[in-house]
């Protein structure tokens, strides 16, 4: 169950890191969870693309919209905690060395998870794209064949074979 915390705008941690941290490394702990249930769905995403597969493709990634969403409100959350304000250094600078070296090891961690899934994301993308395009072209060739065939069958025929060597 996750827990409400107000927006940047209305909250401010304070000096008191006592106070805050727990909070703050709950939703660092919460913001990991669906970052790695991102990544799994990011994989098998990667894997329905790389299986000719497009239609599994959208359902993983319709899958996905609720986990950004709660990422993207997460990080709205985050915010007091980890960005100046006013000209004032962001809280968790006021962090002793041990917390503070921790909590910027996991958010650069979580910062490179986001990287790989959105370059994965960007060759699946590049994968659709040429799927498409495919289509496109084989649906265009059939589109041709049949106006052959209904170009025949307006001259008042079906397509007849022809010995043009005599």
């Amino acid at each position: 169950m996750s827990e409400t915390i107000p927006t940047a705008s209305l909250f401010d941690p304070g000096p008191d890191h006592e106070r805050w941290l727990p909070r703050l490394q709950r939703l660092v702990d919460e913001q990991t969870d669906l970052v790695m249930s991102l990544d799994r769905l990011s994989q098998l995403q990667s894997r329905a693309v790389a299986e000719g597969d497009p239609s599994g493709a959208l359902e993983i990634l319709a899958q996905r919209d609720p986990l950004v969403e709660r990422m993207i409100e997460i990080s709205r959350q985050l915010q007091p905690y980890v960005s100046e304000s006013g000209g004032s250094p962001a809280p968790v600078r006021s962090l002793p060395p041990e917390p503070r070296g921790a909590l910027q090891r996991r958010l650069s961690r979580l910062s490179e998870q986001l990287a790989a899934i959105a370059q994965r994301d960007h060759a699946d993308k590049g994968a659709l794209e040429s799927m498409r395009a495919k289509v496109a072209t084989e649906l265009a060739g059939v589109a041709t064949g049949r106006g052959v065939a209904s170009a025949y069958q307006a001259s008042g025929g079906s397509p007849q074979m022809q010995d043009r060597s005599a």
